[in-house]
């Protein structure tokens, strides 16, 4: 098993270097690196600066035949099927899933050779897995945006509507600003009888 990680990992360089990613001094530095620091190569290499995220995400699609997305549009990922497995989960193996169709659910990851990764989540929700790609910080962001939106927006809501913390217009008008922003970074259909609600009180 180990010699097959070894060859992938050295495949998987020798593709970087291809792509011009990297030099050969820089990959043979990484190939050192690499075994004592117990990650994967594109971690190490963007750890020390030779390769942005964002690149080696798209190079790690294109390696491995997958997908790729940023995960920059609302419309990329849908907050209820990310939903379907547990933020503990998707913050261990930094994935996030996007969409739930018939055929089962697509799920960003950052590194598609994690088999763990898809084992947990498919014992989680009994549901086929079709892997795509995205950069690690990119789907941290979504999860801060599925897994917190929901407490972000309530929160903003009881400051708005606490009379003692607006003192002035200016102050509710960066109250409602600030609901405003938070409502756009997750649907909100699910919170509106919770907004009629505090409007009411």
């Amino acid at each position: 098993m180990k010699e097959e990680v070894d060859g992938i990992t050295k495949l998987i360089g020798q593709g970087m270097l291809a792509e011009g990613l990297l030099t050969q001094e820089q990959l043979n530095l990484l190939l050192s690196a690499q075994p004592k620091r117990g990650q994967r190569l594109g971690e190490v290499a963007v750890e020390l600066g030779m390769i942005e995220e964002s690149r080696l995400a798209e190079f790690l699609a294109k390696f491995f035949n997958l997908p790729h997305v940023k995960l920059e549009e609302q419309e990329e990922l849908d907050p209820s099927a990310a939903e379907l497995i547990p933020e503990t989960l998707a913050r261990r193996y930094v994935v996030v899933v996007i969409r739930r169709e018939s055929s089962g659910l697509t799920v960003a990851m950052a590194d598609p050779l994690d088999v763990r990764a898809i084992d947990a989540i498919r014992l989680e929700t009994k549901c086929r897995i079709k892997k795509v790609v995205a950069s690690r910080s990119a789907i941290l962001r979504s999860i801060d945006r599925v897994y917190h939106a929901p407490s972000r927006i309530a929160s903003s809501m009881d400051h708005l509507f606490e009379g003692d913390t607006v003192e002035t217009e200016d102050a509710a008008g960066v109250q409602i600003e600030q609901l405003k922003y938070e409502a756009s970074d997750a649907p909100v259909i699910q919170f509106v009888n919770l907004l009629l609600m505090r409007a009411i009180q």
